[in-house]
């Protein structure tokens, strides 16, 4: 998913470099254009002042190719409106395509939000099931060690009193041999 959210970004910017050097490139062939088309409209009113002044010939041929010149200048300007148009709808593409990448984006990383939520959330629950196994069985393992204790106290005191009655056992053993020797 990261690699196609960085290829598709990736995609936009190019479409998006294109675009603004394919606008930047018409802007001023249009310009240039109508520099030009200036340059000659004055030039044209330059000899338009002289035919006044020269014969009808000459003002004809001039006429003649004012109107030559001005139907090219129409034409250039009706294929200039043309590309525009044409950019301005591929523009109109572009940002759609440009809302829909960014929604495709946006998707894309909410799930990608989500995978990465969805197993950290069951890693914390069984972390918090272990945890809490580790505490029952820590509590299980000082009750153990708490009735150790308690059985090595109560097997210290039966070894005492073991010993006592051995003790006394032997001393009543004694005490009748002593009582049977004597008698």
């Amino acid at each position: 998913l990261q690699s196609e959210l960085i290829k598709l970004r990736e995609d936009k910017n190019t479409i998006e470099n294109q675009f603004n050097e394919t606008i930047d490139s018409l802007k001023q062939d249009h310009e240039r254009h109508c520099k030009e088309l200036q340059t000659e409209i004055d030039e044209l009113n330059e000899r338009e002042e002289k035919t006044i002044h020269q014969p009808e010939s000459e003002f004809e041929q001039q006429r003649k190719d004012y109107e030559d010149k001005l139907e090219e200048a129409i034409l250039a300007t009706q294929h200039i409106q043309t590309q525009l148009t044409e950019l301005l709808e591929e523009k109109s593409k572009f940002e759609e395509t440009s809302i829909l990448l960014k929604q495709d984006i946006e998707r894309l990383q909410i799930e990608l939000e989500d995978r990465d939520r969805t197993p950290n959330m069951a890693t914390n629950e069984r972390e918090a099931h272990y945890q809490a196994q580790i505490k029952e069985l820590e509590t299980k393992k000082h009750q153990s060690l708490d009735e150790i204790q308690h059985l090595q106290s109560e097997l210290i005191k039966l070894r005492e009193d073991k010993n006592t009655i051995e003790n006394q056992f032997n001393e009543t053993i004694d005490s009748l041999k002593q009582d049977h020797e004597r008698h």
